[in-house]
């Protein structure tokens, strides 16, 4: 298998046991797994151990699906020789779900432990890259080998959240079409992140564009002077 298993062992002697649909329905409830991914389960109460449904529980079961973010995305490499399998589905359904949880720490956990990977599913990288929270978002537009020039692009025209282009910004090894466009639309937070990004190519038009730009700005002259390449007309 995969190497991740959960099971749950119920007899008729287990008093307290609930009746497997009712637990399916509060898993799902919980956002901890999907009816389609629950082929049989029971709850087996313990004394001193029911769990308290107070002001810090949501933030415990958070917690929780964060530790399982981080080790169903350890299956991921493993994943394409069981992608047919109903536990390879059951992986996919699961990172899905995931990637839409309602906690940040949830979906960042997730976005932290995929960013560099290469063999991630493209709709869910782009779904995180995407995403409208900087530490979900942010990794997996700096890092994620599946991003290509154009999705980038559709990150710097159509932000969807007002972080997108800095990020994109601080991305390693953008390209002069990638790095004019910033230029051209990005606020001075991504310009900032662009001239610090020392791995950015830039064309002379957007180094003078940028420095047409600093005129009011140290902190964007301190950026530019500090650039590994800077032309004698830039200087």
């Amino acid at each position: 298998d995969l190497g991740f298993t959960i099971t749950t062992v119920c007899d008729d002697s287990c008093q307290y046991a609930v009746r497997p649909p009712l637990n399916v329905r509060t898993a799902v409830g919980l956002r901890i797994t999907s009816e389609t991914c629950a082929s049989n389960c029971c709850v087996v109460r313990m004394p001193k151990a029911y769990p308290v449904y107070d002001a810090t529980y949501k933030r415990g079961i958070a917690a929780v699906r964060e530790v399982l973010a981080k080790r169903i995305a350890g299956l991921v490499p493993n994943l394409e020789r069981h992608a047919a399998t109903r536990l390879g589905q059951m992986v996919m359904a699961a990172l899905g779900l995931l990637a839409e949880d309602a906690a940040v720490t949830v979906r960042a956990a997730l976005a932290e432990a995929l960013a560099t990977m290469p063999d991630v599913p493209r709709d869910l990288v782009l779904r995180l890259a995407r995403d409208t929270e900087w530490p979900v978002a942010e990794p997996v537009i700096r890092l994620s080998p599946l991003l290509t020039d154009s999705d980038l692009l559709s990150l710097i025209v159509t932000p969807p959240a007002t972080f997108s282009r800095r990020a994109v910004a601080g991305r390693p090894g953008l390209t002069e079409s990638l790095t004019d466009r910033l230029t051209r639309l990005a606020d001075d937070a991504a310009i900032l992140t662009l001239l610090s990004n020392s791995s950015a190519r830039l064309r002379e038009s957007t180094v003078s564009a940028l420095i047409a730009r600093a005129q009011d700005r140290p902190d964007m002259q301190a950026a530019l002077a500090r650039r590994p390449i800077l032309s004698q007309q830039a200087m």
